[in-house]
């Protein structure tokens, strides 16, 4: 039993350094300037998570290395030029990285906070979507003008930030807006019935929403294709 376990760690050990060895190795070389796998790694890390699984393909990773190539031979042409001996770019460059490095520390904070809280978010997410989800509010009604007046609201909205965008029609998707409504009228209900205080002082001065008209501020998208 000994024998195997030291077998295992052994296999174990050999796969990390054999690992580290990839991460160290040469991807390419620019005039004498190596990029390794590790900065070929670090660029995909620092992708949106939406375009980390896409960059596993070979192809992908050809065009990010191609991208490091291009980016390692401006810097090699600016040190060139002297561009970086100027104390006005030594200054910008520590100024962004002050920068670079703040944004990566409240990155790092969110992320705690979001690990510290797991039970919470997820407790939130199961029991709301629940919530909603049975929720057929067949004891409620809308008035047909309400129904028309949220459509001609959101298209309205749409059409301000995407002037190009395709409306579906009113019957379309009055169906899914008819949801919403009542939705929102549930919700509104249990405002209303329960006692909720709110510390203004807290708040500070309200933000005015810029953009949106008053009528449209807390219009929510039909649900389309969602939750039928």
């Amino acid at each position: 039993m000994k024998k195997i376990c030291c077998f295992l760690v052994l296999i174990s050990m050999f796969l990390i350094f054999n690992g580290c060895k990839d991460e160290d190795k040469a991807v390419a070389n620019v005039n004498g300037k190596v990029i390794s796998m590790q900065d070929l790694n670090d660029e995909i890390d620092n992708l949106p998570n939406e375009y980390k699984m896409m960059a596993q393909s070979p192809d992908m990773k050809k065009r990010i290395l191609d991208n490091l190539i291009i980016t390692e031979l401006l810097i090699q042409n600016a040190q060139k030029e002297g561009i970086l001996s100027d104390p006005d770019i030594q200054k910008s460059i520590k100024e962004k990285e002050m920068q670079i490095k703040a944004d990566a520390e409240m990155q790092i904070y969110s992320y705690k906070r979001q690990k510290e809280n797991a039970g919470k978010l997820a407790k939130r997410e199961v029991v709301i979507k629940e919530m909603l989800d049975k929720n057929n509010f067949k004891n409620m009604q809308v008035d047909e003008k309400e129904l028309v007046k949220f459509y001609d609201q959101y298209s309205s909205m749409m059409k301000q930030s995407n002037p190009g965008a395709k409306i579906e029609s009113y019957n379309n998707l009055k169906e899914d807006i008819k949801k919403t409504v009542l939705r929102q009228k549930w919700i509104e209900g249990l405002k209303s019935n329960a006692k909720i205080t709110i510390n203004e002082e807290l708040l500070g001065n309200k933000m005015p929403v810029i953009g949106i008209p008053d009528a449209q501020k807390n219009i929510a998208p039909p649900e389309t294709g969602k939750n039928k």
